[in-house]
């Protein structure tokens, strides 16, 4: 598996994931994601498929992961630990000393996930999707 940033060809496979993962960004966010120097934008690829993405900031000393999601076809492969771990590793790179996200309370999976891999839950934004879920907001330092 290669994790990587995207290339232009690839955006369509990304809006695709994203569309099976999400409903609350377009297509034509990931396109300006993609193309704003403030994000980074990091694919993994599979068999040359493009099988799940991440994209993050660069906040001060921390990490912001805006969205991270695999194929569901590709789901519990390891993909969103690599994705998550690649994160890690560049703030470790890169002098910064933590990062953070947020994640639906009822989304279960994702945040075994993120516990197993170091984040820690710090937060709750009540009532913070539209649907009135409330966010859990992790953290991971290094």
């Amino acid at each position: 598996m290669e994790f990587r940033e995207i290339q232009e060809n690839e955006l369509e496979a990304v809006g695709m994931i994203a569309d099976k993962s999400f409903d609350d960004y377009s297509k034509e966010d990931y396109f300006k994601m993609a193309h704003d120097n403030n994000y980074r934008f990091i694919v993994s690829v599979l068999e040359n498929k493009v099988v799940g993405f991440v994209i993050f900031l660069r906040i001060d000393d921390k990490i912001e992961i805006i969205k991270i999601a695999t194929d569901p076809i590709f789901r519990r492969r390891g993909i969103a630990s690599g994705l998550l771990n690649f994160v890690k590793k560049f703030a470790e790179n890169n002098g910064h000393c933590g990062a953070i996200l947020e994640v639906n309370e009822k989304n279960l999976p994702a945040r075994s996930l993120y516990r197993k891999i170091g984040f820690n839950e710090i937060h709750i934004r009540k009532k913070y999707y539209h649907n009135t879920d409330d966010a859990i907001i992790m953290e991971w330092n290094k």
